[in-house]
């Protein structure tokens, strides 16, 4: 006992003497003239006024505003070139000065890749990355200097607003959208209180993102055992209607299982795109001026061969990549139908009648190019999506720090953009599910038997059981064969054509793309025409 004691004070010495000696790395990145120089000094006087650890500030650039080290004797200033970013000079800093903190006025015009590849050894320790943004010059700098600054904003623990007191809230708002998009994990400042807590938060060591996740996680638990166990109550005390929750329970998890592989092989495409595909390439081939470019939305879905639920992850890239809107969302409405898994499904579904198929694919393409075609007509230059940002591409890695370069480092980035894109599609899908699910008890196939005389009322039935009951289009045709007792074959192929096109899930999965005014006027548009071509189907046959 007396020796583990004695080694266990000797490790918790060298633990110390450790702590002691590593030098804390804080990255201030942002473009020139953006409050990278104030930012730091408000941090110093307000976190180190009294301190005596030592801190050298590594500055990339000149500004407008200097470091003040008149108060406080211990911070000492350097210059740093591009060059110097590697481990060398940090080990040559820490020997010279032994300081406990090393803040990098990181210049605007360099990748954030230059300093997050260089491997630091345990005597360093890259603590946060604090961005700033200035809202005047925000958008332009960044439209047309994407890679550089994308890269730095993506990398962020914190984006700093600044003067956020003289913005209107309308500016600020779209400014936080666009850094939301680009970093999702982040914390953005953008009034004083904030910034003070924060500041302390992160000279405390302490890991925010992480934190934050750790307690949804903890509290995704509990109300889960929460659930579990009233569920276990009220089938114990005999609880009459227990069987509806053990069929929400398995409709819940049948759209989840059912959909959850597709968002991912959805992302993993998405990604690969993202990297390897040029965008020039892509917008290329969609922006084809007349029918060609609808027509290329439309059969391009053949060559992915994943169901609608992993559709809305490619489109958005698409958009990203500089593909219009219209066209981009003619590819999402027709990918499903042309898919050879689905073609492949719907046969099996109906196999005395293949000529389903075939209608199936022709009326998802019909519905897919007028409805592009409408779009392209109304929103012309409107600004549709979330915000500016959505329309740019990062063609670098910045997304997390990246250990290789070239090939090896593109499929690295996908590997880590492929776990982004997917946690962020996977909540919509979840609510969408559970959702559709409550819908689905509330609302009794039984209650339509009586509708066989109206084949019109029959169509709308049927439209409005494809967007709540949100079947995966490779699955639906099943579920469609299933009506075919109670409803005819139109409404029944108008079931299978629309589910994959307007659902609740999906609706789900547009709301993280575009904005609610577009989505409403796009429902709407399908609905009317997809009403429209399945009534004359019903009046021609």
């Amino acid at each position: 006992m007396q020796i583990t004691c004695i080694c266990t004070a000797e490790s918790n010495l060298v633990y110390r003497m450790v702590s002691i000696t590593r030098t804390e790395i804080e990255i201030v990145t942002g473009f020139l003239e953006w409050g990278k120089t104030t930012l730091i000094n408000n941090i110093i006087k307000k976190e180190f006024k009294d301190t005596e650890d030592k801190i050298v500030i590594l500055t990339g650039e000149e500004g407008i505003e200097e470091i003040d080290t008149l108060s406080n004797e211990n911070i000492i200033v350097r210059e740093i070139e591009n060059e110097n970013l590697n481990y060398k000079y940090f080990k040559n800093i820490q020997r010279e000065f032994s300081p406990s903190y090393i803040f990098i006025e990181y210049n605007g015009m360099w990748n954030i890749e230059d300093v997050l590849n260089i491997k630091f050894k345990s005597e360093f320790n890259v603590d946060k990355i604090i961005g700033t943004v200035c809202p005047d010059t925000f958008t332009m700098y960044t439209n047309n200097m994407y890679e550089i600054i994308g890269g730095q904003l993506e990398n962020c623990d914190m984006v700093y607003i600044n003067n956020y007191n003289n913005m209107e809230e309308e500016t600020l708002k779209s400014v936080s959208s666009s850094i939301r998009v680009l970093n999702k994990k982040c914390r953005i400042i953008d009034d004083e209180e904030d910034k003070d807590d924060y500041f302390k938060d992160v000279l405390g060591g302490k890991d925010l993102a992480g934190t934050d996740k750790f307690i949804s996680i903890v509290l995704g638990c509990i109300l889960f055992w929460i659930v579990i166990l009233y569920l276990t109550l009220l089938a114990d005390n005999g609880y009459k209607d227990i069987g509806k929750v053990e069929r929400f329970t398995t409709i819940f998890l049948s759209i989840l299982i059912e959909s959850m592989p597709f968002i991912l092989i959805g992302s993993v495409i998405s990604s690969v795109m993202q990297f390897f595909i040029p965008d020039e390439k892509m917008v290329k081939l969609f922006n084809k001026k007349g029918a060609s470019g609808y027509f290329f939305a439309c059969i391009l879905g053949m060559a992915v061969p994943i169901c609608d639920c992993g559709m809305m992850i490619i489109t958005r890239r698409l958009i990203r990549k500089g593909v219009s809107v219209p066209k981009a969302v003619t590819f999402l409405l027709a990918a499903p139908a042309v898919n050879p898994i689905v073609m492949l499904s719907t046969y099996y579904a109906f196999p005395e009648r293949p000529g389903i198929v075939v209608c199936r694919i022709f009326f998802a393409m019909l519905i897919a190019v007028i409805t592009g075609v409408i779009l392209n007509a109304l929103i012309k230059d409107e600004k549709v999506v979330l915000n500016d940002m959505t329309i740019n591409s990062c063609n670098g890695y910045g997304i997390q720090k990246i250990n290789y370069k070239g090939t090896l480092g593109k499929i690295e980035s996908v590997f880590k953009h492929t776990a982004d894109e997917f946690f962020y599609s996977a909540k919509y899908i979840i609510f969408g599910a559970v959702v559709s699910s409550i819908l689905q008890i509330v609302v009794s196939r039984s209650a339509f038997v009586g509708v066989k005389s109206n084949l019109f009322v029959q169509l709308l039935i049927m439209m409005g059981l494809s967007f709540f009951m949100s079947v995966c289009a490779n699955s639906n045709a099943f579920i469609g064969r299933g009506f075919t007792s109670v409803f005819s074959i139109v409404p029944v192929l108008c079931f299978i054509v629309m589910g994959p096109m307007v659902d609740i899930k999906n609706l789900f999965m547009m709301s993280g793309t575009f904005k609610e005014s577009f989505i409403l006027r796009l429902v709407l548009i399908i609905l009317a025409v997809s009403f429209v071509a399945f009534g004359w189907f019903l009046i021609w046959i």
